[in-house]
This record gives C-alpha cells, sequence and structure tokens, in this order.
C-alpha cells in the first residue's frame, strides 16, 4: 500500500512540475539488463525518464529478475540530477525509494528501501546508450550494475 502511495505522489510531482520551461523536454523509454552483487542474479527491466526541468529527470524502473529459483521483481521510482559536459555524454546522479518483491516456495517478502544511483549516458542522436552503478540500501545493502538503451520521443533539447 505504501508503494502504491509512493508511486502516485511521484506522478503527481511529476506531472505538477512540468511547467512551460519543460514542454520541449521529451521523454525516454528504453530497456535495462543488469546485474545485482547481493543476491548473485542478473535481471531485465524497462524503465522511463521524464524531465521535469533541464537538469531533473523522474526515473522508474521495473526489473524482473533471474534467480536460479522461485522469483524476484523490483520496482523504483528515482529521481536524477543531470550535470552539462561540453561533450554528448551527461553524467547523472539521484536517489529514491525502491520496493522489492521475492517468493519462493510458498513464501513471499515484499520491501520497502532507498536507492542511490550514478551514470553516464550519451545524448547525441535519439537512442543514448548508458552505464549505471546503483546502491540498494533494503533488508540488505547491494550494489547494481546496469546497462541500457534510451529511446527519444521527439527531439531531445
Amino acid at each position: 500500500m505504501l508503494a502504491k502511495r509512493v508511486t502516485l505522489l511521484a506522478a503527481f510531482f511529476v506531472v505538477a512540475s512540468a511547467g512551460a520551461g519543460a514542454a520541449q523536454l521529451r521523454p525516454h523509454v528504453g530497456p535495462r539488463f543488469g546485474v545485482d552483487t547481493k543476491a548473485e542474479d542478473i535481471f531485465i527491466g524497462f524503465h522511463m525518464t521524464a524531465p521535469i526541468d533541464r537538469r531533473i529527470e523522474f526515473y522508474p524502473s521495473i526489473n524482473l529478475f533471474l534467480p536460479d529459483r522461485g522469483s524476484s521483481i523490483g520496482f523504483s521510482g528515482d529521481f536524477k540530477v543531470l550535470f552539462p559536459t561540453r561533450a554528448n555524454t551527461e553524467f547523472y546522479t539521484g536517489a529514491g525509494l525502491n520496493v522489492h518483491h521475492v517468493s519462493f516456495n510458498g513464501v513471499s517478502d515484499t520491501n520497502l528501501g532507498a536507492n542511490l544511483i550514478g551514470g553516464i549516458e550519451t545524448r547525441l542522436g535519439r537512442v543514448h546508450p548508458f552505464v549505471e552503478s546503483r546502491l540498494v540500501f533494503n533488508r540488505e545493502t547491494a550494489f547494481q550494475g546496469i546497462i541500457g538503451l534510451n529511446f527519444t520521443f521527439g527531439r531531445h533539447y
């Protein structure tokens, strides 16, 4: 229930914060692939980037982990701060909340936690590859390494 409220609050914030200055900014969507070092699992997922202004973006994602046994899914609602560079790449950092659900042998567990993220993304063309590091503070602390693609809707800036 808390996760649903956090998600609705974040979505409201994004819609309410999108002023006239952000109207020319375009959202991104794309696939992601990563590894979680604590669980030693790989995951595949999907994310969206919704610009709030030129340097702040709402960044929700969903990851389907591929454990040897059972099932595991995670949702994150993060905010990124972009650091301008003179090249066609941008560094970013951010933070947010995560919800992680694990199920094994009929027993399930859902936890609410926090994320710290940092990464680099190219901003040339309509497809933007990225590499990201993520610290996940949940029941246990984990490190995730992620690669992915962002597909731009319309012109980026």
